[in-house]
Parts: structure tokens; sequence; C-alpha cells
């Protein structure tokens, strides 16, 4: 069947998602059941009343999980995998390249202070692989850059100059920096639509960390040329470059696991699926008319700017008519993630807050049912945390109580028997279940890449494959813990108006950080997981043993995060045959160029250590190339009085001394730019600010 059959025949759309519904409820009601079954051997009181909520809540999204995995996993075993994926698309003819040479097509990474190096030799690495691929001739590639400290924006500037000189690609690779960045990333977007969107068909959105393959990209061009319905279309990065502990676990798991989740949930999203944000194909022009961002009401941490945007996009994308897929067996798509713990739940914080943002658009007009589930499911993935921490306190009450009120209501001959006979039964068949739905995706996923030669090979063997598999399961487990507080208190404080900030993620695998600041972040869950066990040891021995993954994971809170941020030796015996990966395995050629590109920046780098700010106005050839970046056109005429005795001061003090505003406004005005390297280079040495003495002799580099 052609995957857009569907559109024409919705008995296939409604079979599928009646189909997944059912099978998602199934555990549910036999959840609840065995739940209410327990709750009525006491009366019903508060905490009952209480922990059934919480119950009803969280259960389905353990079954959804799990039908996810299920879905997924059947759809892999099939010969010919899912008939209705929208890979099917991509044409076996001739006629491909023409096809997507058709398209102009702009490739968009916003950046926000990133390393520069990693950066600019992504571009390179794209650019290359485009060039090759013959599709480079309608294809543009944007640096769109929100960075607002000085250092990083001009040495950015000076980089990219560099890479388009090399290449000889100015005409191809575009810079361009806000002077304001309003609305983060989502308004950076907004401003390149606005500007040059009517030039595109397509906009290919990159993260920083993010690469594609060419091919990648063309199969995608060419599936939207096929589709004219297609307003997103979002491929599946896969993580690589691990150098972490904790990089090379999530590298791993998401390599093993994410197959059949997204194979499960193409099964009954097909065009309703999701988007990330970033390594996606947009339609402009329905982008440009109907995805524009409100500004919502200010109303506390929840109100404001969106911080979460893709999510709403794809809504209103869908709201107008255009339908959302996810090419989830691609090939191609690329990107990293957080270096360790801590950093990984800086960005949780921020998500956290964007997700719950969503509830403003859940009872919005005209969005699509299947839109509102995709907000819901981002809202639990993180409000769920303080409904898990309350229905594990409830349970624990309610079973001591339950257990309080048979001892007392029966003879102690009765008691034995109710409770081995009756009760534990019931009791174990929740909690199996409950385990059962919450590592069946795991298992299902370990038994997927047993059976698959191609990924049991790449993933060390049978042998590699299933240690590689308990060790990350046991890692899971500890950390679980560790979120359910974290994410808890995310929400809260969301719930109590405490906004987070915009702000530059850490890419950066070498910033480890110290045993002291990780210790003052975690000791407290430490105290915490050994005041829960103490006192539960004391209290029942079933309690104690049921719960010994959560205060256990609390306890080695500060091990667990310290040693998982340690960077790796790649010549570590251990790491060559545990938690392999087909990236590491069998790099894709762009993955092999980058990590060259990035060796070559590092060693022809001659300025890692000294300002941009110095090099841009002081060093004779970088002032040449920040000065052109500003543009032919001045920001002002004629300079203020207050850019003058800025200026000024810039000179004999130092730049420490001058606000950040004025600061930018000095250096983003090619008069001022022009007269302060000329009174720099013609002031004595004597009456300069230390700022400047200190980085002179860096001028014969």
């Amino acid at each position: 069947m052609n995957f857009f059959n569907f559109k024409t025949d919705p008995f296939t759309l409604l079979f599928r998602r009646v189909a997944f519904a059912s099978a998602s409820l199934i555990p549910v009601f036999w959840g609840i059941s065995i739940f209410f079954r327990i709750a009525y051997f006491n009366e019903i009181g508060l905490s009952e009343y209480y922990q059934s909520i919480t119950f009803i809540l969280l259960f389905p999204l353990l079954s959804y999980g799990a039908s996810v995995s299920i879905f997924g996993f059947i759809q892999r075993r099939k010969k010919g995998g899912d008939l209705l994926r929208i890979s099917s698309l991509v044409p076996q003819d001739e006629n491909f390249l023409s096809i997507v040479q058709s398209a102009p097509t702009a490739v968009v990474m916003p950046i926000y202070g990133e390393e520069i190096g990693g950066t600019i030799a992504r571009v390179e690495v794209l650019f290359n692989s485009l060039k090759r691929s013959e599709i480079l001739q309608n294809t543009d590639i944007f640096i769109l850059s929100d960075t607002r400290d000085p250092d990083f924006w001009i040495k950015e500037e000076i980089a990219y100059f560099e890479l388009c000189e090399r290449l000889d690609s100015f005409d191809k690779i575009f810079y361009r920096r806000r002077k304001i960045n309003l609305n983060g990333k989502s308004g950076n977007l907004a401003d390149f639509c606005r500007r040059w969107g009517k030039l595109y068909r397509y906009m290919l959105v990159l993260d920083a960390d993010s690469l594609m393959s060419s091919a990648c990209i063309a199969k995608m061009i060419a599936i939207m040329e096929k589709d004219s319905t297609i307003g997103i279309l979002q491929s599946t990065p896969k993580l690589f470059d691990a150098k972490t502990v904790f990089q090379k676990l999530n590298q791993f798991s998401s390599s093993l696991f994410s197959p059949i989740f997204q194979a499960g949930a193409n099964y009954w999203q097909l065009n309703a699926g999701s988007y990330w944000g970033h390594n996606a194909l947009i339609r402009i022009k329905p982008f440009m008319e109907y995805c524009a961002l409100p500004h919502l009401p200010e109303y506390g941490a929840i109100g404001g700017k969106i911080l979460s945007h893709d999510t709403i996009e794809s809504a209103l994308m869908r709201r107008a008519g255009f339908s959302v897929s996810v090419a989830y067996d691609l090939e191609g798509s690329y990107e990293e993630s957080p270096p360790n713990i801590l950093d990984s739940l800086k960005r949780d914080n921020r998500w956290c807050q964007g997700n719950l943002q969503h509830l403003w658009f859940l009872f919005a007009k005209r969005i699509p049912l299947l839109n509102r589930l995709h907000i819901v499911l981002g809202i639990f993935s993180y409000a769920s945390a303080p409904i898990w921490a309350i229905y594990i306190i409830l349970s624990m009450w309610n079973y001591w109580n339950d257990f309080r009120f048979l001892s007392f209501s029966l003879l102690p001959e009765e008691f034995e028997f109710f409770i081995r006979q009756i009760y534990f039964p019931l009791y174990f068949e929740l909690l199996g279940l409950s385990i059962t739905l919450l590592f069946l995706p795991r298992i299902l996923g370990w038994i997927d890449g047993i059976l698959n030669s191609e990924v049991r090979k790449s993933h060390g063997g049978f042998f590699g494959l299933t240690a590689s598999f308990i060790l990350e399961t046991a890692f899971s487990i500890l950390l679980a813990p560790i979120h359910l507080i974290y994410y808890t208190i995310f929400i809260f404080f969301t719930l109590f108006n405490k906004k987070i900030e915009w702000a530059p993620q850490n890419r950066d695998a070498k910033k480890l950080h110290s045993l002291r600041s990780i210790a003052q972040s975690f000791s407290g869950l430490t105290l915490l997981g050994i005041s829960i066990a103490f006192f539960l040891n004391g209290v029942s021995e079933i309690l104690f043993y049921s719960t010994l993954p959560i205060w256990l994971g609390w306890i080695l809170s500060v091990p667990v995060v310290y040693f998982s941020g340690f960077t790796f030796s790649p010549s570590n015996r251990i790491f060559q045959w545990l938690f392999q990966t087909k990236e590491e395995n069998n790099p894709s050629r762009e993955i092999t160029e980058l990590a060259e590109c990035k060796k070559r920046f590092k060693n022809e780098l001659r300025n890692e250590n000294i300002p941009g700010l110095f090099l841009g106005l002081v060093h004779p050839r970088y002032f040449q190339i920040h000065r052109q970046m500003q543009g032919k056109k001045e920001a002002h005429p004629s300079l203020s009085i207050k850019i003058k005795s800025s200026m000024a001061k810039l000179i004999e003090e130092g730049p420490e001394i001058i606000d950040k505003q004025t600061l930018a406004a000095i250096l983003t005005n090619t008069d001022a730019i022009q007269k302060l390297h000329f009174q720099i280079w013609t002031t004595p040495q004597s009456e300069m600010a230390p700022y400047w003495k200190e980085h002179w002799p860096s001028l014969s580099l």
C-alpha cells in the first residue's frame, strides 16, 4: 500500500488507532481492577481516594510506553517493515536528483554561545557533503547567531570568514547575528523567515550539535516534493561522539531502544507525528503563514515567551491542514547529548517549564485531538514525577494501614491465611504488572537487537549487547530516583513562578563538575535515602525491599553523578566491547570527517586564549573581518556623546567597566570600530588599561 492511501482510506487510520488504544487500555483496566480490589479490603478513606487518583493518572502512561514498544517490535519483525512508513515515498528512479535539485532549501543552524570549533566543523562537513551529492547548487547554509558575549560572537565572525575563504563559499554559507535576541530560538527562526523565507521552499532546522548527511537531506526533500501536504518532516537523530560515561550510556540506550519506540509511535500517529525542533525539514510557506507563536499572558513562569516551541508549531501546522510525519527509518541524522547528569538536568529544567507552558494550548480552538494528546504526554513527562512521589508515599501509608486494620480485625490464624493467600498475591500481582509494563520496552529492545544480526553485530555481539543492556538498565534504575526528585523540584519551581533564563548549553565534555559541587547538589538526596531506608527497615521488611531501587538511587547519587561524568578513553578495553553502537563501529563519512575537522581546527587554533574583543579591535586582519561583518550601513551616522566617552574609557580603563549594552552598540558600529582601532594603535601603552597591554604580545602570533 502506498503511504498516502490512508488519506483516502480513513478506515486504515481508524483501525490502527483503535487497535493501539485498545491494546493500551487492557493493562489499564487490569491494573485498576487489582488496585480497587486491594483498596476495598479496608474502607476507602481520604488516603485511598487520593492514591486512586494518582494511580489512574500514572498507569495509562506505563501502559502507553509498553504498547508503543509492542507495536514497534511487531512492525520491525515484518520483512518489508511498515508499509505506511513515510520513507516509501523516496523515488527509486533516475529522476531522484532532479527532483531534489529543483527545490530551493535553506539549512539553518541557530546558535547561542556555542563552542566555535565544533559549530564551524559541522558546517564544513555539511557543505562538503552537499557538494559531493550535487545538491549544493540550490541549497544555502545559514548560521543564525544569538550570542551576546563579544568574545564569542567576534570569534564566530572570524571562524565563519576563514571557513568561507577556505571553501570559497561566501555565496553559499551565510552568518547573521541578531542585535536583539527576542524570543530565543523560535524568535531567531522567525526573524530568518521574515528576512529570507520567501526565497526558499524548505527550511532544514539544525541545532548546534546536529549533523546530517546529504543523502538523508536529499531523501527528505524528495519526500516533501512527492507529497505537498507534508508541512514538517522530522528525522530521528541518533546520538554520536560520546566522550563521557554518561554520554556513552545514553548513546547505547538510544541506539538500542529508540528504533522500536519510533516504529511503534509511527504505527498509530502516521500523519500526526512529533516535531522535536531540530533535524527536521519544514515547508516554509505554511510555516510562515500559520505557525507564528503568540506571546503568552504574563502569568508567572508559565507565561511570557514560549520556551519549547516545537510541539506548538506542530499543532499549528496540523491545524492549518498540513501533516507532520516522522521519517524514523532514514539513516544519516545525528545529534550529541549533554556530557553529564548536571547539564542534562539543567536542560530538563528549561524543557519542563516549556512543556508546562503548553497548558495554554491544550484547549485552544481547532487544535487536532492527537496534538492535544502530544501536549498532554509532554506535560506528563515531567508532571508525572511529583505524582509518582505522592503515589509512592500514599501506597506505603495505605499498605501499613491495611496491615494494622487486618491484624486488629482478624484472629492470628485468619490474618496469616488472608495475608499470604489473598492480600499478598494481589499486591504482588499489581507490583508485577507495573514492573512488567515499566521494563517491557527495554526487554523488547534487547530482543529486537538480538534478533537483528546487523544490530547485534554493531552493538558488540550477543554477549557485548547483553552485558551492556544489563549495565545500562542498572544505571537507569539508579538514575530514575534522582530524576524523580529533581523533576518534582522543577515542577514546583515553575508553579511558584521561578522563571528559567535562556542560557547557552554546555556541550564540552572536558568541563567536569568537581566532586565538591556535586556533593553540594546531591548530598540532600543521600541523607534522604539513608533516612528512608533506616525508617522502612524498622517498619516493614516488604516496604524496605520493594522500595530499595528508590532509596538506593538516592544514597548513591553523588558517586553515580560524579563517575558518570568522567571522560572515558577509547583505548580502554572495557569500552571496546561494552556500549558499542553503529555510529562508533561503522561511522558514516560525515561523522569521520567531523572528527577530522575538529582535530584540524584544534591544531590550527592560534587565538584560543585571546579574547575575541581584543582580536576584533586590535588585530589588523581580524579587525577588518569584524568591521566588514557589521555591514556597510552605519548603525549611527554620528557617534553619540555617550558612545564617544565610553570609547575613551574602553581604552583607558578596559572593557570591564563598560556595560554590555553600550559595548554591543560600539562593536556593531562601523565608525566606532574604525576609530577605536586607530586610537588603540596610536595610544602609548603607558596610557592604556592593563587589559590591552596583557594581550598585546599575542599580536606576534
